[in-house]
């Protein structure tokens, strides 16, 4: 008999085909194992990036770039979820990776021989991979400290963290420039073109904004496979019950830092990109606040997601955009401003300290937090009291 075992007709061999009526029926491992298992879920995907490739030709240039800032956050609330949603362990020092990753790649992209450390390269596949690389090196070296805890002991190690980099990167004027003076963000390049000036796809916001959505395409594309791959299984079996996982040979220290690896990659890839909208990057910008605006996107989002069962990450990451994306007129006016200090037969402007910087908060260029912004920060600080307990 065709499409069956010789001398057994109750067992087909051959494709498996789905159960018209019951799309979670799985008959096969193939079908399980599928990065978008149902018909729904394959015509809504596709839906979503035609959708949102269509929106570069309908909103306009500020709205744009309130939506690549927020891409950019949904890349770091994707790799936080993979240390805290995938694998359970509570992290509230994603802002400190965030900031490596962002000076990393602002040191690798900036002009040598200024104020600042910098290399001149400008290529964003080299600045963008080193900016996670060396995340993901400090995220591996606090690893091994944090998985000897784990709850609200492990929330207080990796607090220290974003308190040890606030003291670090304030101090350290030669790579950030110091507080209240910063230093110009990584320029996004690909192959010699400039993608934060207008070009051939457009202005320079929708240029952006199109760089930013094929990265989060590829970065959740990653992330849904490495969740359903043996090591996103080591992860949700660590999750659920590590002391289960240590007697059926899951090795506990390995994949708990690999996961804290794969998160700081993201993390540091995210920083590198946060900036290049704004085209500025300050020391104070990495503060607890912006690890508490992770966490409320991972468990908003839905932990242990991608693309998130009860609502996209993307959303409430467009309303921690707004701040980031208000920025670019400040970086603008501070670079005005930089090169007006210039002293005729230098090659670089004055040093911070002797540089006149106007109060951006009085100039308008930094608007107050708004309402809706203080009512997301007690919101974020509720969800992380969940996360704690």
């Amino acid at each position: 008999m065709t499409g069956t075992r010789t001398g057994d007709p109750a067992l087909p061999t051959g494709r498996s085909r789905r159960v018209r009526g019951r799309p979670l029926l799985y008959t096969s491992y193939a079908q399980d194992m599928a990065l978008l298992d149902t018909r729904a879920k394959r015509v809504s995907a596709g839906a979503l990036v035609l959708l949102a490739l269509a929106l570069s030709a309908v909103l306009a240039d500020p709205a744009l770039e309130v939506l690549a800032v927020a891409y950019v956050l949904a890349i770091g609330a994707i790799g936080l979820n993979i240390v805290t949603g995938y694998a359970g362990q509570v992290s509230l020092g994603h802002a400190f990776f965030v900031a490596i990753g962002a000076y990393t790649a602002a040191a690798l992209s900036g002009l040598p021989g200024g104020d600042t450390i910098g290399y001149g390269i400008s290529e964003i596949w080299i600045w963008l991979p080193a900016a996670g690389l060396v995340a993901a090196a400090a995220g591996v070296l606090v690893a091994p400290l944090a998985t000897r805890l784990r709850g609200l002991y492990l929330a207080i190690v990796t607090l220290g963290l974003v308190f040890l980099g606030e003291h670090v990167f304030k101090e350290w004027q030669e790579l950030t420039g110091g507080v209240g003076v910063g230093r110009e963000a990584a320029v996004p390049a690909l192959l010699g073109v400039r993608l934060d000036q207008d070009g051939a796809l457009g202005t320079r916001e929708q240029q952006l904004y199109l760089l930013m959505l094929v990265l989060l395409v590829v970065f959740a594309v990653a992330a849904r496979n490495l969740a359903r791959s043996r090591v996103g299984r080591a992860f949700a079996a660590i999750r659920d019950r590590d002391i289960a996982a240590a007697v059926i040979g899951v090795p506990l220290t390995r994949y708990k830092v690999l996961a804290f690896g794969v998160s700081s990659f993201y993390a540091g890839c995210a920083g590198g990109l946060l900036f290049t909208v704004s085209g500025y990057v300050e020391p104070g910008s990495f503060s607890l606040l912006l690890s508490v605006q992770f966490i409320a996107m991972v468990l908003i989002g839905g932990v242990a997601t991608v693309s998130g069962d009860r609502g996209s990450p993307v959303h409430l990451a467009a309303a921690a955009a707004h701040p980031y994306a208000a920025r670019a007129g400040a970086g603008d006016q501070r670079r005005h401003h930089a090169d007006a200090q210039r002293v005729p037969g230098r090659d670089r402007a004055l040093r911070p300290a002797d540089r006149a910087v106007p109060d951006l908060r009085t100039a308008g260029a930094v608007r107050p937090l708004d309402p809706r912004t203080e009512l997301l920060e007690s919101l974020a600080f509720l969800l992380l009291e969940g996360v704690i307990s």
